[in-house]
């Protein structure tokens, strides 16, 4: 589960609102949401070529295999 989601969950069951702190996180993780999704873009748009080169080192290290 997300920091939002578990902030949310928690302040629920506690019948309160969010803190000041827990809030601060949740804009955190919102601001850092551009990156993530430009991480996974890149991975996806690679996502051959890393395969490629870990099955190398892969059978390198383990000929065997």
């Amino acid at each position: 589960m997300s920091i939002v989601s578990n902030s949310i969950i928690n302040a629920d069951a506690e019948a309160r609102y969010l803190s000041p702190g827990e809030l601060d996180q949740i804009k955190s993780f919102v601001a850092g949401g551009q990156r993530r999704l430009r991480v996974a873009q890149v991975l996806a748009e690679s996502r051959e070529r890393i395969v490629k080169q870990a099955g190398g080192a892969l059978f390198q290290k383990r000929p065997d295999l």
